[in-house]
């Protein structure tokens, strides 16, 4: 029987796998996911505001931006540096460049209010507090049992 007429389940994965194999060995220009990351975020209802939590490490204050609006929260911020080092003994010079961003849209649960918003950042954790815009009141009420 011919080679061409043997049905193999796994033909195609294989050739998928070394075509990838191929563009993995080509040096290249870094992948756009690693020049733009997401911030992990953690969103925290308190009742009257949402607590958010945003890791930015590498960010410098004045590198971040925050968007916001009663529904969305935007955060924009950028990695931007150079470092230079000399060896006088073995005549080195070595530069470096770092570049990086963050972008990240959040849709906010609950409608805030934007003016109202305070921020705190710190070693690279961002903490927003962010106002509700219709504040739940819980009223007690009695329940008969029938």
């Amino acid at each position: 029987m011919d080679e061409l007429d043997i049905w193999d389940p796994f033909k195609k994965i294989r050739k998928q796998e070394n075509i990838s194999r191929f563009f993995d060995s080509i040096p290249s220009f870094p992948k756009f996911d690693s020049m733009i990351r997401q911030p992990l975020v953690d969103i925290k209802d308190t009742g009257n505001s949402l607590k958010v939590t945003a890791e930015l490490p590498g960010i410098k204050k004045q590198d971040l931006d925050i968007d916001l609006t009663e529904s969305q929260l935007i955060l924009k911020g950028k990695i931007d540096e150079k470092k230079e080092e000399k060896n006088p003994k073995q005549g080195y010079y070595f530069k470096e460049r770092k570049f990086s961003s963050y972008f990240r849209a959040i849709p906010l649960p609950d409608e805030v209010i934007a003016g109202k918003a305070k921020a705190e950042f710190k070693d690279g954790i961002l903490e927003l507090t962010l106002p509700k815009k219709h504040q739940k009141k819980s009223k007690s009420f009695k329940v008969k049992v029938k």
